[in-house]
């Protein structure tokens, strides 16, 4: 494969700083080019999927080539500036195809584990809308030729029950759980208040062993990874308003109270202003986390929690409704048994300034870029 990407549980005390470059699996990010990236019009009954989609298909119609040489902008600098030259990572960059403009939010499509037990899976969505349905087709086709290696021999399962990949099953590593956002409505088919159905969730359970967390989403945050950020040490970036107040209570208890963790500590809640830019919408990547442009303030609250904070200017892609979770897919996502937690408890991760840091050398921004190109 393209690098040693496993997963390697410690036999000894590590510092979080060389846990991350020597023992924790390295993700491999599936990108699309968004050559035909586009905001789509209303649909028949006039209604956009939230309100960020009103003002972004009012942009794009004003002027398509405008928006169209941004939206590229923005996607490179994140792709090749950040994951490949800055942290290194591996990618899988797929073609842009014409008549799929939301290809290009990966996140979306298919849902990949390596659990050590099953062996590698990979659940394709079920879109509530038509007009991606045929995306987990893209999906499977790109994977298994571009990775056969590994989609060549995983178990693939496609759901029943509408699903929608990473967007709204976000697993964390510290917890070792999925957090999986669902329609609160059953009856309710229209877009703005979610895309995945509650009893979806015990498929994810089913192939993958992983417990979920089942969150119902509001308020136009569709997916739950454009309310939920997760941050590698056990930080969440949390928008209290993207979901129900009975789901917002119930993420703190499992994120939190059954961890023995302190929210006052853990949890960075945003407010709208920060959510409207999808500041929940990040990655990250060891001890980085990638965002949107989000507020200094914002910023300044990682960076004093111990986290190195990459901001990417994503504007047209907001104006769709997602952002760099949604545009990223980790085609290597490892189970952690017991997660992170587990290993803290155990002893085995302990913080930085208690045991040497890993060696300059080993470090993300010291990795060799991966080889990817860079034009169509």
């Amino acid at each position: 494969m393209m690098q040693d990407t496993a997963y390697k549980k410690p036999a000894h005390p590590v510092s979080w700083s060389r846990f991350f470059d020597e023992h924790a699996p390295t993700q491999v990010l599936l990108m699309a080019r968004p050559k035909f990236y586009e905001i789509p019009p209303p649909d028949a009954d006039g209604k956009h999927a939230n309100r960020f989609a009103i003002e972004g298909y009012a942009q794009f119609k004003a002027d398509p080539a405008s928006f169209a040489a941004k939206a590229n902008a923005q996607w490179h600098s994140l792709c090749f500036d950040t994951f490949s030259d800055r942290l290194g990572l591996p990618l899988q960059i797929m073609p842009a195809r014409k008549g799929e403009p939301d290809l290009v939010f990966t996140a979306d499509a298919s849902i990949s584990m390596n659990d050590g037990q099953h062996g590698p899976v990979t659940i394709y969505s079920h879109f509530q809308n038509k007009q991606r349905q045929n995306e987990t087709h893209v999906h499977q086709a790109f994977m298994q030729q571009a990775m056969p290696e590994r989609f060549g021999k995983a178990t693939p399962a496609s759901s029943y029950n509408k699903l929608e990949g990473t967007g709204d099953n976000v697993y964390d590593p510290y917890r070792d759980l999925y957090w999986c956002g669902y329609i609160a409505g059953h009856n309710e088919v229209h877009a703005m208040h979610g895309r995945s159905n509650k009893d979806s969730h015990a498929l994810l359970t089913q192939m993958t062993g992983i417990e979920t967390v089942s969150l119902a989403v509001d308020n136009g945050f569709f997916h739950i990874d454009t309310s939920l950020g997760f941050l590698s040490r056990g930080h969440v970036v949390a928008y209290p308003g993207g979901m129900t107040p009975e789901a917002y209570e119930t993420f703190k208890h499992n994120a939190f109270t059954r961890y023995g963790l302190d929210p006052k500590e853990y949890l960075i809640e945003v407010d709208q202003e920060d959510a409207d830019r999808y500041a929940c919408n990040l990655r990250c990547v060891g001890n980085t986390a990638v965002m949107s442009n989000c507020s200094k303030a914002l910023q300044d609250k990682l960076r004093s929690k111990g986290y190195e904070v990459i901001t990417h200017e994503m504007s047209a892609f907001i104006a769709s409704g997602g952002s760099i979770h949604c545009v990223t897919n980790n085609l290597n996502e490892t189970r952690i048994p017991g997660g992170y937690h587990q290993l803290v408890m155990q002893g085995l991760i302990q913080p930085d300034m208690q045991l040497p840091a890993a060696s300059p050398t080993r470090s993300a921004a010291s990795r060799t870029p991966m080889s990817v190109m860079r034009q169509e």
